[in-house]
Formats: structure tokens, sequence, C-alpha cells
């Protein structure tokens, strides 16, 4: 299966593959690990077909909010022109128009938020649905056909195709303009996330694994590097007051993530103040923000394990740890003031393909042969996860969050813990392995730090339905070839 992009956020063309034989052929439509791993909506609640004459049409159909679904339509047999409109107030689409034809071969899948109708092209056309909410009476809904400006004749005159049959209901549907200006009606918007830190590591890899399902609004201070941000719309944040009246005007925003930090391993009477504005007073300025419009949506923390030194509560490991765990006490204040649930995802270390930041692989990766790197003495234990592992983690929480069961995460301090716990020796020996690479390290060259934190954090709530799937040796592998390496392709 290839899924193609379309100019609409969200909706996509499902090329499937078909599979021929001196029997006929045979076509898988759905696949639910296929959809997951490329961030569809795979929860599916309603299945059905409908068989057409030729000149059928059939349409504008959806349902409204609280009973908007995702829509999969594919044909089993006969061919259609497939058309829909997206209704999403917000959207840079807004009342513009998307036709295809399809047959066995291709599917769309269509978002929340879109009318959808088809003209049968041939007798006996079969066309299936899967939708991601059941059937509701009150919620059903449609606009007229050809209140849209859709040219159907011209394509019905290309098949031979006179008049249109079309049920006494649907020619009963108001028009377009009709439908958005009637005040009574709940209307349709794009599900966003607004995601600060999305220019790091982490941000990058979530809209690039979310922009699939949500919009992605990146909240960016002044200065930040955007260059390499795509598919999100990018907001500059100047002050408070600015950033509510923009968050005023989006009008579905589910959730913020806050990834937004100012990492100093060590600090000096100059870094205080940058410390401070980045990881206390920009979170609490966002968070004062979603006060004053009234927020009820949810918002993830990032904390980390470094706010736990020695495993204590209340002991960071330094003024960054210290500054995270200060945010975490303001946290608790709009907690307890406002509608907004608040949960926090504590880590420890990240690592993955195209990572910018100094980390220890790319450190090893980056070794010249001969040379020699100075360590301490390595005893240290390492709990590092790879970032396709935390981005699930990511998604469990969102579905969580958007879930009847929201309040399981509401106050949790989740931490994801690495299954296979290393001490940096030994994640020497195996990257060393792997990659049939020789490391000449200087093991206790160089002193531990004067609060070298030996044992991570072992504390936090367990995420539900969250478990680390890439192993040591799986991610390194795929750090290598992913960075445009292959060292390891010669090992059995």
């Amino acid at each position: 299966m290839e899924i193609l992009k379309t100019a609409f956020q969200h909706l996509f063309i499902l090329k499937l593959d078909v599979f021929k034989d001196e029997r006929g052929e045979f076509i898988k439509q759905f696949n639910s690990d296929f959809f997951k791993q490329n961030d569809l909506d795979s929860n599916f609640m309603e299945s059905y077909y409908s068989t057409s004459k030729k000149g059928v049409l059939r349409g504008m159909h959806f349902q409204l909010p609280p009973k908007e679904h995702t829509k999969i339509v594919f044909v089993s047999s006969g061919k259609i022109l497939d058309v829909v409109v997206d209704l999403r107030v917000d959207s840079p689409t807004f009342r513009q128009y998307f036709s295809i034809v399809l047959d066995s071969s291709t599917c769309l899948y269509i978002p929340k938020g879109f009318a959808h109708g088809f003209l049968s092209l041939e007798n006996a056309t079969k066309v299936h649905y899967m939708q991601t909410s059941g059937y509701s009476q009150n919620c059903d809904c449609g606009i007229a056909y050809d209140s849209f400006g859709f040219n159907w004749e011209k394509v019905a005159k290309n098949h031979n195709i006179g008049d249109f049959i079309i049920s006494k209901r649907d020619l009963g549907f108001d028009g377009l303009d009709d439908f958005l200006a009637n005040p009574q009606i709940p209307k349709f918007a794009l599900e966003s996330i607004v995601i600060t830190g999305a220019s790091g590591f982490i941000g990058k890899n979530l809209i690039q694994a979310l922009n699939k399902k949500y919009r992605i609004i990146a909240l960016v201070r002044q200065d930040s590097n955007v260059e390499n941000l795509d598919d999100c719309e990018i907001y500059r944040y100047i002050d408070t007051k600015n950033l509510a009246d923009f968050l005023a005007t989006k009008m579905h925003i589910l959730g913020v993530i806050h990834l937004a930090t100012l990492y100093l391993k060590n600090h000096n009477a100059n870094d205080v103040k940058n410390l401070i504005d980045s990881n206390i007073t920009f979170g609490s300025e966002v968070c004062q923000a979603l006060a004053m419009i009234e927020f009820q949506g949810w918002f993830i923390n990032v904390g980390t394990f470094w706010q736990f030194y020695k495993n204590m509560p209340n002991n960071p490991l330094n003024l960054y740890a210290a500054s995270k765990s200060a945010f975490n006490s303001i946290i608790d204040f709009y907690a307890n003031t406002t509608n907004i649930t608040f949960t926090s995802m504590f880590l420890n270390d990240t690592y993955g393909p195209n990572d910018t930041r100094n980390k220890i692989f790319n450190i090893w990766i980056n070794m010249k042969e001969g040379e020699i790197l100075e360590m301490s003495g390595g005893m240290q234990l390492i709990d590092l996860i790879y970032i396709d592992d935390i981005i699930d983690a990511f998604k469990v929480l969102i579905d969580l969050l958007d879930s009847p069961y929201r309040n399981l995460a509401e106050n949790k301090r989740f931490a994801l813990h690495s299954k296979e716990r290393k001490t940096l020796r030994e994640l020497a020996d195996i990257f060393q392995k792997i990659t049939n690479k020789k490391l000449d390290i200087r093991w206790g060259a160089k002193p531990y730090m004067e609060r070298e934190n030996f044992i991570p954090f072992e504390g936090g709530d367990t995420l539900p339905n969250w478990k680390e799937k890439t192993s040591f040796e799986i991610g390194i592998k795929k750090l290598i070839d992913e960075n445009g390496g292959g060292w390891h392709k010669n090992i059995k």
C-alpha cells in the first residue's frame, strides 16, 4: 500500500497492492499495523457498502460534531467519481473540493470535516465505507451536491451519463452557503496540537509523526531557527497577550506539548537568567495564555530524570534540573485553578537518526581511526530510549488524553524507563560489536562529575499501553543505516 498526499491537509490517496493470477484478483484494502505505523486513524467502528446503478449520485454526506468521523472509501466492483469538500473553517483549503476516479486499486482516506459524495460511472458499482464512529441520526447531515462549484455534468458527459439518479433526501439538503451560515449547526475545524521546542530533536520527530492526523502549531521564540521545520504552522512568541489572542482564533486545539528547554549540564553566573527565562518564565506565560482563553484541553510537560538525583524527590542534579522542577510547581498552580488537564512525561535521554546534538553515539560514530577519546570511568548506568519509542509514548499519551479516560493521565508524572540499562562501558562494547568499529577509549582518564548520576531515576508513574520496542542493537543499527553508514551490514 502506498500513501499519496493531496493539497488538502490529512486527505490521502491510498494506492492498493493488486495481486492477479488466472483466478482473478486479490486486494487488501486495510491493515491496522500499516495505518498505525503511518500515523493514520485505524480505530474504525463501522463498515458498510452500497450498490449503485450507473448515473446514481450520492452526497454530499457527513456527520456533525461530536460524531464526526474519519472515513475510508474504496470500490470492490465498478468505478466512481469520488468528490469531497473541505468544511473545516480554519483550513487553508476551506470550501475547496477534491475529486478522483476510484476503482478497486485505489482508496480515499477522508479525515473529519469533509463532505463526501460520488457519482457511479458503471452499473452494479459497489462502494465500501469504513468509519471511526457509528451512524448517528442526530448528527447525520449533508449539503447539496451542486452548491460548491463542482462540474458533475462534465464528467457525466464523458461517461455517457444523462440525468442523475438522486434520492429525495439528497435533493433536500441545504446549499453550502446556507449550511455555513446556520448558527445552530456546529462547525468543523482542524484538530490542532501546539508544540513548543519544535525545532529540537524530539520536536522535529513529533511533527513528522503527528502531522498526518493533526495540524501542528510550532510555538517558537523570536530568535528560533525554523528553516528545517516543515508541515506545520509557525507562531513566533511575542508576549502572553498576543499568544492568547492567537490561540483564541484557533477553534479546535486539543492540547499543548511543552518540549522547549534550555539544557546546560553546568552553568555559570551569566547563565542563570537564561535558564529561568527558558525553563520557567516561557512555560508559565504559555500556561497563563491558555488560562486567559479558558482553555479546556490538555498540557503535556516534558521533564528530566535529573530532577531526581540519587532517586530522591526534590533533589535536582543541577540548576537546569532545578528550573524544570520549579516549573512543575507552577503547573500545580494552574492545574488547581483552571480546567486544563496537566500531565508530565519524564525522560532521561534519547537517540536516533538525524540527531545533531553532541551525544555519545554521535561522538563515537565520528571518531576517526587512531583517535583517542578520554572518558570517565564509565560505570554510570545509562538510560537511553530510541526516538521511535519516545514518539510512540507521546502518541499513546495523546490518545489517552483524547479519550473518555483522560482522568487516568491527569496530574500524573509518567516516566519512560529503558529495559536495557547498561553502564557506559557496556554500551561502548555493544556499539563496537554492532559496528565492527574499534573505539580507542581511555577509561578513567577524566574524573567523574562532582554530582555524577550513577543510577538513573527509577520512580514515576507507568504510562498505560506503552512498551519500549527497540533494543540497543536494533537502535544502533538503525542509527548507523539512516545516518548513511553501514558498518553493521557484514554482521550476521
